[in-house]
Parts: structure tokens; sequence; C-alpha cells
């Protein structure tokens, strides 16, 4: 029985490695795909929650027609959509209206960066201290104290 010759011995050992540098690329790249696609979704998810924000500049009461109002303004540098926040008044979720655009009569439904919006939403019989807080779909959220006055006031 002959030994493999030295020449086929070099030929499978030159395959061999380059079949296993072959396996560990396709694997690494894998790897590497997959971990730059997470980082780049979660940059991208910090990214626009920092393009969103917004200050609450007043709350306020009108007992005439009982209602409070909340007046937002957009300090990020993205639109906010508005159908896309939620109320809570003393942490209990509230429905609010729109606000309308007085040119059209259509309900205003974002808004960009540097405008302003007054959410409403009714509220009869408002008395002492309320918080009033708003939330994004991001997770940002504001809160402002209301200071209504007391009956017979």
């Amino acid at each position: 029985m002959k030994a493999v010759s030295a020449v086929i011995a070099v030929v499978l050992i030159l395959m061999i490695t380059v079949a296993l540098a072959a396996a560990a690329y396709v694997w690494f790249s894998d790897v590497f795909g997959s971990i730059t696609k997470g980082v780049g979704k979660a940059a991208e998810g910090v990214s626009e929650k920092i393009a969103t924000d917004f200050d609450i500049e007043v709350a306020t009461y009108n007992s005439d027609k009982g209602q409070i109002s909340v007046t937002i303004r957009n300090i990020g540098t993205t639109d906010i959509d508005l159908t896309k926040i939620a109320m809570y008044i003393d942490g209990e979720i509230t429905d609010f209206n729109l606000p309308v655009d007085e040119e059209t009569e259509e309900k205003i439904t974002s808004i960009r960066a540097g405008e302003v919006a007054t959410l409403t939403t009714d509220y009869e019989g408002c008395t002492g201290t309320h918080t009033i807080k708003l939330t994004t779909e991001t997770g940002l959220d504001k809160s402002e104290t209301l200071e209504c006055p007391e009956a017979g006031v």
C-alpha cells in the first residue's frame, strides 16, 4: 500500500483550509449582518425619539363649556401625529377633541415643528388640582398641573 503523495496532501490541506475559511466567512457575515440590522433599528428609534418633542404651554378649564383645554407646542424637528397622543387626567386616560382648522373646518391631525395646537376634553365640575399628562407613541410624556376654581367661585 502506498501513501498519499506530498503534492496531493498539500492540495487536500489547501482545499480543506479554503472550505473552512468560506464557512467561517458565511457564518460571520450572517452574525454581523443581524447585529448591524438590530443596531440600525435601535438607532433609528432613538433618533425618532430625540426628534419628537413638545411642551405643554398651558392647561385651562373653561367652566362655561365644561372643558379642559391643553395647548401644546411642537419643539422637536419632526411632525407630531396628534391622533397618536394619549391624554391622562389624574392618571386616567381621557378622550380628547382634535383642534379644527378655522379656514377649512377640518380636524388638524398633526403639527409641524414650532406649531401650536389646543386639545380639548369635556370635564364637568372641575375643582381642585389635577395633573394633565400627554404621552406620545414614542414614550415621550409631559405633565402640567391644572388648578380649577372651587365650586361657586
